[in-house]
C-alpha cells in the first residue's frame, strides 16, 4: 500500500526483496538483480517511477531499494531487524528472514 505521496514504502520493497532472496538457492542477490526483478512482482506507481531528486540515474523506488542498506540502523529496517544482511553489492536473507517467510 503506497504512502501519503503514493510511493511504495521501503518496508514494502524490503518484503519483496526478502521473498526474492528466500526463493534463491543461495539466498543472495545483487541490487541490480533485484531492480530487474521487483517490477514483475510489485505494481509501481507513477510516483515510484519518477526520477530521484538525489540520484539522477535512478527512479525513486530504485533508490528505496538501495536505502535498505543506508537505513540499516533505523527501527523497522529489515537489516536492523535481522531479516536481511548487506553483502557486497546486494543483500542476503538471514535465518531469521527465512523464518519470517516460513511462518507467514
Amino acid at each position: 500500500m503506497p504512502d501519503a505521496q503514493n510511493r511504495t514504502t521501503e518496508a514494502e520493497l524490503s518484503a519483496v526483496v526478502l521473498q526474492i532472496l528466500y526463493e534463491r538457492p543461495n539466498g543472495r542477490a545483487s541490487v541490480q538483480q533485484l531492480i530487474l526483478e521487483i517490477p514483475g512482482r510489485l505494481v509501481l506507481t507513477p510516483e515510484d517511477q519518477a526520477q530521484s531528486d538525489t540520484r539522477p540515474n535512478e527512479e525513486v523506488w530504485e533508490q528505496r531499494v538501495r536505502n535498505i542498506r543506508s537505513h540499516h540502523n533505523t527501527a523497522g529496517n529489515y537489516i536492523a531487524e535481522g531479516l536481511l544482511a548487506a553483502v557486497n553489492g546486494g543483500y542476503e536473507i538471514t535465518a531469521m528472514g527465512r523464518l519470517r517467510i516460513e511462518n507467514r
